[in-house]
């Protein structure tokens, strides 16, 4: 998956590009060229990016530099979901949830909850999706959305609770959770949610209708997060719903230990119709997010993580290790590989593996849209140091 006019992202590279080397895309809400053209050139989803739980500019303390007065909501879900109360989350005192954790009250920071169990915004969300379906996509991205009501969470963003939840008592679980599951079935093509939650909550939201998948944001970025992330992607891939795995690195850049790292993880838990890797670590010099090492691609697992534990690949050294007896590099046979990772504070030795490898994943400097390609080094180290990883092959 990449970025395609989604973040001013690949724009400019052509669809019959993109459709060769990749099977997902986000756009922006608009982005009719870029997904009509990705998809007729063979692309599997042209996925739009939507936020129905967020609004934006919502009764702000400033005035929008459009000229919009301070109380308008901005942009077409906004503007009609305004005048109608029970399409939004309140406090305790009755006045709307604003997120808080972004910093100051700022332009283009002010954003307000609405209410998934509301009708009016199901009614105004299906009809934001039919305009943006008209313009190409045929997927939805469902940002900000959780399968739990998480205290925790409303308490860092909104820095408080919902008064129309805690009403509710022990059924805010299973009435937020219907309330997300009929927003998303209100959509008029699948979605992809992006968000968190406790494993048996996100595996009744998967099992839900026009739920296609989910994107697990930093995927493998944050060692703190790690396992519990790959534990997410294994699950999801077992109820044969797409896991998506966006990384955003570490560094913030695209630096080649982070991006070996993020591709050695997301091999560990590989499902090949069902695993999605998408990542997102910074330009390369012709200005594109483009990864050659995309193109190796791992067949025949030895193993696969059992109970969608990631623990259980976890070797005795305390390296995560798994081993392809077939694997390609741009459809021509590489033989065996394995993806070693060390997602802990410390350094480990490489375990005792099952094939003999002689070369590990290098990277070129150059994006996969300007030739660059994975390449591959005899210098294999006897350890793995902390958060790193290595992809190996004969």
């Amino acid at each position: 998956m990449a970025y395609y006019e989604g973040l001013d992202e690949n724009r400019t590279i052509p669809a019959s590009w993109m459709a060769a080397h990749y099977d997902f895309t986000e756009q922006s809400a608009y982005g009719g060229r870029h997904a009509k053209a990705f998809l007729a050139a063979g692309g599997t989803y042209a996925i739009a990016y939507t936020d129905p739980n967020l609004i934006p500019f919502c009764k702000a303390p400033f005035t929008r530099a459009n000229g919009e007065a301070p109380g308008a909501c901005g942009g077409p879900m906004g503007s009609q979901l305004q005048s109608d109360e029970s399409a939004w989350l309140h406090d305790s005192g009755g006045g709307r949830l604003h997120v808080i954790s972004d910093g100051p009250r700022k332009q283009g920071s002010w954003q307000e909850r609405t209410n998934p169990m509301s009708a009016t915004l199901r009614s105004v969300y299906r009809s934001y999706t039919a305009g943006i379906a008209d313009a190409g996509a045929n997927a939805f991205l469902i940002d900000d959305a959780d399968p739990a009501y998480d205290t925790t969470y409303f308490h860092y963003k909104f820095g408080t609770l919902s008064k129309e939840l805690e009403a509710l008592g022990g059924d805010a679980d299973p009435s937020w959770l219907n309330g997300q599951a009929a927003l998303a079935a209100a959509a008029v093509r699948p979605v992809f949610y992006n968000g968190g939650g406790a494993k048996a909550l996100n595996l009744a939201f998967l099992a839900k209708p026009n739920v296609a998948g989910r994107m697990i944001e930093n995927c493998a970025s944050y060692p703190s997060y790690w396992a519990g992330n790959m534990d997410a992607l294994l699950y999801t891939t077992e109820t044969q719903r797409y896991a998506i795995c966006l990384n955003y690195g570490r560094t913030g850049t695209n630096a080649p230990a982070d991006r070996i790292f993020d591709l050695a993880s997301w091999y560990l838990t590989y499902d090949p119709k069902y695993s999605v890797i998408f990542n997102d670590l910074g330009a390369f010099s012709d200005g594109t997010t483009t990864y050659p090492e995309f193109a190796v691609a791992p067949t025949q697992p030895l193993t696969t993580a059992r109970d969608a534990a990631i623990a259980t690949l976890r070797s005795s050294t305390g390296i995560y290790v798994r081993e392809f007896a077939s694997c390609y590099q741009a459809g021509t046979s590489i033989g065996p590989c394995a993806a070693l990772v060390n997602p802990d504070s410390k350094p480990h030795p490489l375990p005792a593996l099952h094939d003999r490898y002689a070369r590990r994943l290098t990277l070129d400097a150059r994006s996969w849209y300007s030739g660059g390609a994975a390449d591959w080094s005899s210098n294999i180290p006897a350890q793995l140091g902390p958060y790193s990883a290595l992809i190996l092959r004969g």
